[in-house]
């Protein structure tokens, strides 16, 4: 799972959906989710930033001190005023605690990358299922059709999350965490589409990125253009099936 200030490279913070008004939020049956409150940094210390068991999988270090995670906070509630600024606290209903916080870290080819962490005492009772399952529904009402998530293959838990909700394994890499930590790991890259469906026989597209290779071809004789993006569209064209998915991430090689 990945989440905080650090990204990886692959991962740009933009993208041309753009939401009508500020940020939701949202009700689920055990949850809220919720903009972060400048109050809400003693729970955000105490119940995942400081906690070296959290914080192994994820982006970023162990804050060192409340003040630490004060400043971070600070830089994330202003973030609220990009448009394309998701990041949601965790609260849950039964005890009003800030259990954790999910949000979008960045955007591959203008698709959300999802990350998200959350205090170790609730561990184990489908939270973050719920909760990630919630914010794909919200980012899917705001015109998104794809999620990207990746996660370090020996975080067992994270990856039952991700595959709980859907999504599809497409690529394992060994590969630093981020910067801060130099430690390479092996990283299982994910998608789903908003249809969620992981595995179908083609819907026709793949035929059509045949029409387009013709059609590129000539085009490239008279124009004298290269055909490799008309080749490979962008996911515009992609319908679900296996080779479309591998397409997005591997340029259909």
């Amino acid at each position: 799972m990945l989440i905080g200030n650090q990204v990886p490279d692959f991962i740009v913070a933009t993208a041309t959906n753009a939401k009508e008004d500020n940020m939701r939020e949202i009700e689920t049956k055990r949850l809220f989710l919720r903009k972060l409150r400048s109050d809400d940094a003693e729970s955000i210390f105490r119940n995942w930033a400081s906690d070296s068991e959290v914080a192994k999988y994820v982006t970023w270090n162990v804050h060192k001190d409340i003040n630490e995670t004060k400043a971070i906070l600070d830089m994330w509630l202003a973030e609220y005023d990009n448009d394309n600024c998701y990041r949601y606290g965790i609260e849950n209903k039964a005890d009003g605690e800030l259990i954790g916080m999910i949000d979008v870290v960045g955007y591959y080819h203008e698709n959300p990358v999802i990350g998200y962490c959350s205090c170790r005492r609730y561990w184990g009772n489908g939270y973050m299922t719920e909760a990630l399952g919630a914010v794909m529904k919200e980012l899917a009402e705001d015109g998104f059709d794809t999620f990207v998530i990746e996660a370090a293959d020996d975080n067992v838990a994270s990856n039952k999350v991700i595959l709980k909700n859907g999504f599809k394994l497409v690529d394992k890499r060994d590969d630093r965490i981020s910067e801060m930590k130099p430690q390479v790991v092996t990283i299982n890259s994910y998608i789903m589409l908003t249809d969620k469906l992981t595995s179908r026989p083609c819907g026709g597209c793949c035929l059509s990125l045949r029409f387009y290779e013709i059609i590129s071809i000539l085009y490239s004789i008279f124009m004298r253009f290269s055909f490799n993006f008309i080749r490979h569209p962008p996911q515009l064209f992609h319908c679900g099936c296996d080779f479309c998915i591998h397409s997005l991430f591997h340029g259909g090689q």
